[in-house]
């Protein structure tokens, strides 16, 4: 059992509230507990200290007319029905501004009619409330997104300003790193050049000669004098990239006589260390590519000496050409070595990364594909690799064919 609905009959007609309340009392499931006031005043009064759950209110009271007391209601949170004693559309159009759900004739009020005329003002009322509760909460779920929203903005702004000063520093000193090296390198290569040369004077002074075991000692300095010139070039070159101080000369080449010349200059590295160093098929035609000649033949050189560098024991290295789709020509370079690990194949490219081989044997300062990369994407080809860990790696360079 529920509580009977207040119902709030204002008429200063004491025949018609009678008759209005035998209406409903002839719909008793319906529940309503009825109260009657025959004035404006009073009808307000109720209405200030209690909310009915419906109102039938009379056009014209004593005191006040409908809309008058309309216009003094301040809560029209629930339904009302104005009774009139005749149809009046401008007054009903009025009545409905100010909160009326129904305007009923009294003539034409019939048991029935009343009851579907208060219980659809109910459900109507009752639908407007669910439609506001919903505006409501709809208007405070925006509300708390769009602070959600704001927060997360000057969070992420503030975020973005901590990320921007620290590129900008970053950029400062990886910046001031290149100026350094680039001038270290240059400073650098005056003496190795001069103790390259009087090496050089040393093993061949014939007025003078030396022992073996001197000349032996000679040519380790030799090598190893070459070998860090090899890496100060490295390093200077790698610096030019990027303070963005290098610039390359591009022409229309075949491509053919300098993989070659790079296959001869590499051929007694292969042969010290007992790798098979050879084409997979000897190209029959020229390939003309645009290119800088002397860049491409560093970066082919680099893949080539790195596949003979880190091979095993009586491995290969296998040159190849290939046609690619969209007029690019792809060389590869292909060894029997130990491959790379897939944990370790992100950071093949990354400047000073030996992928472990810092303590080995081989000699090297890791930028070498570093700078092949940027050599050849500044052609506008690519270089990438594929590998299997303990079985090999196939590096390869790809550049657009010029017809």
């Amino acid at each position: 059992m529920h509580d009977p609905l207040k119902l709030l009959l204002i008429d200063d007609d004491a025949i018609d509230r009678k008759m209005f309340k035998k209406y409903l009392k002839a719909f008793p499931e319906d529940g309503f507990s009825i109260l009657e006031f025959e004035t404006g005043e009073a009808g307000l009064e109720y209405c200030s200290r209690q909310k009915p759950d419906c109102m039938l209110l009379d056009y014209s009271l004593p005191d006040l007319n409908g809309l008058e007391f309309l216009s003094q209601l301040e809560n029209t949170s629930f339904p009302i029905l104005m009774l009139t004693g005749q149809g009046d559309e401008t007054i009903a159009v009025e009545a409905m501004k100010l909160g009326v759900q129904d305007y009923l004739v009294k003539d034409n009020i019939t048991p029935t009619y009343l009851m579907s005329a208060i219980n659809n003002a109910i459900k109507i009322s009752k639908s407007e409330k669910q439609r506001k509760h919903a505006e409501e909460a709809l208007i405070l779920a925006n509300d708390r997104l769009e602070n959600r929203v704001k927060e997360r903005t000057s969070r992420l702004e503030e975020t973005n300003k901590k990320l921007v000063a620290a590129k900008e520093l970053a950029e400062s000193a990886n910046s001031a790193k290149s100026i350094f090296l680039s001038k270290m390198s240059h400073e650098l290569r005056t003496p190795i050049h001069a103790i390259l040369g009087f090496t050089q004077l040393l093993q061949m002074d014939t007025k003078n000669p030396l022992a073996d075991y001197q000349q032996e000692n000679m040519e380790s300095v030799y090598s190893a004098g070459n070998h860090l010139l090899d890496l100060i070039n490295e390093v200077l070159d790698l610096s030019k990239i990027e303070t963005g101080n290098f610039q390359l000369s591009i022409d229309r080449v075949d491509i053919i006589p300098i993989v070659d010349n790079v296959i001869s200059i590499s051929q007694s590295l292969a042969n010290e260390k007992g790798i098979s160093l050879k084409y997979e098929e000897i190209p029959r035609e020229s390939c003309f590519v645009e290119i800088d000649a002397m860049r491409f033949k560093q970066a082919v050189l680099n893949l080539i000496s790195n596949a003979i560098k880190y091979n095993k024991p009586t491995g290969s290295v296998l040159i190849s050409f290939k046609r690619q789709e969209i007029g690019r020509l792809r060389i590869g370079v292909q060894d029997t070595g130990y491959g790379i690990s897939e944990d370790k194949q992100d950071k093949i490219f990354q400047p000073f990364e030996r992928l472990g081989e810092e303590t080995g044997t081989i000699e090297g300062a890791g930028i070498g594909l570093t700078i092949s990369k940027q050599f050849i994407e500044a052609m506008g080809g690519t270089i990438g690799f594929e590998s299997v860990y303990q079985e090999g790696s196939l590096f390869y360079i790809d550049v657009p064919v010029s017809e």
